[in-house]
């Protein structure tokens, strides 16, 4: 038996780090320290709000690209074992671009692990498409998923307690076990700009907002990158009625994630329409519209912190944190790096 450890923040990437410690057995060691948890509705938790898909928006370092890999991989053995019940499912994906074409190295690298993957030929571009992507890929229903994250390790052990913490600090009180002190993990996502004793300025928020539809027959993912705007149709699997995400806007600094706006409906349902006009059946069925929501996507300047910080006499923080929007894709393998440095210049005794 090891360290007790506590993970601050209950998120896609918290979670994750649980699940990653759980299949090591170390649920019973856990104890999950958050202000959010799986089915709340806050624009500061984020996880609820993503369109839930794994795309290939993403960086291209080799860290990034690791991160990836090994997230899709074990996203692979999550859809076998518990599919319908983790909310996870597989569906064909096709991505256009008239910009920011995806890296030679990039396209290596998804080549060597995603199934299905073609690059389009011209003819089969969408007009304004300078290059297209078709592949098969994994789809969340992102409230699904993080309450079966939540759901999995508390069944194994782990405890869940509801706090805002105003230091990091505070953490090291909790999942302190015969005296034994915890390893704490930074999963605070946009909360650590903010939170005592990490206070990261590099942190900052990319707004976002979408359209939730009930289009029980869209089951493909489409998205399109373009100069001004990221336009996304991502089916919700598993979801009561077929559930939609449609999208969307990516405001970089700002924190504006409380009200939504009409007008970025309006633009998000034209451009969402163009992009797949069997949404509404070519403008001959009136969209059935769920919801609107807006969220924080928890983004940082130079990217992922995933760093190990000992502060003495026993006290380790491991960060992880600053997935920006790619959190469900990205965040098993973000785990699995930030426990690898549970062990490193671990003192002597």
């Amino acid at each position: 038996m090891g360290n007790p450890i506590v993970i601050v923040g209950s998120g896609i990437v918290g979670l994750y780090t649980g699940f990653v410690l759980a299949q090591q057995d170390r649920a019973k060691d856990i104890t999950f320290v958050a202000e959010f948890m799986p089915g709340d509705q806050s624009h500061m938790y984020t996880s609820p709000w993503y369109g839930g898909n794994f795309s290939i928006v993403s960086g291209d370092s080799d860290a990034e690209l690791e991160y990836d890999r090994v997230s899709f991989l074990n996203l692979k053995k999550i859809h076998d074992q518990f599919g319908p019940e983790a909310g996870i499912a597989m569906l064909p994906s096709i991505e256009y671009y008239e910009c920011d074409i995806p890296s030679p190295k990039k396209i290596t690298s998804l080549q060597s692990y995603i199934p299905d993957f073609k690059i389009l030929e011209k003819k089969d571009l969408i007009e304004n498409a300078i290059y297209g992507i078709k592949f098969t890929t994994f789809n969340f229903y992102c409230p699904k998923f993080i309450a079966f994250l939540k759901q999995y390790l508390t069944a194994r052990g782990a405890t869940f307690i509801r706090r805002r913490l105003n230091n990091i600090d505070e953490a090291f009180e909790f999942g302190n076990k015969s005296g034994v002190t915890p390893i704490v993990f930074n999963c605070t996502g946009i909360g650590a700009y903010n939170l005592g004793g990490v206070a990261d300025k590099n942190v900052y928020p990319t707004r976002g907002q979408v359209v939730v539809i009930r289009a029980p027959h869209i089951r493909e993912n489409r998205g399109l990158v373009s100069p001004h705007f990221e336009t996304y149709v991502i089916p919700r699997p598993h979801s009561t009625g077929g559930h939609v995400v449609l999208g969307g806007y990516m405001q970089s600094g700002n924190w504006d994630g409380t009200a939504t706006y009409g007008s970025e409906t309006a633009s998000i349902l034209e451009r969402t329409r163009r992009l797949y006009p069997e949404i509404d059946d070519y403008g001959r069925k009136p969209i059935e519209i769920v919801r609107e929501a807006a969220g924080l996507r928890p983004s940082r300047t130079g990217g992922t912190r995933i760093e190990r910080e000992d502060l003495g006499q026993g006290r380790v923080i491991i960060h992880n944190y600053g997935a920006g929007g790619t959190g469900y894709q990205s965040g098993y393998g973000m785990a699995v790096k930030a426990i690898s440095l549970m062990e490193q210049n671990k003192p002597k005794l």
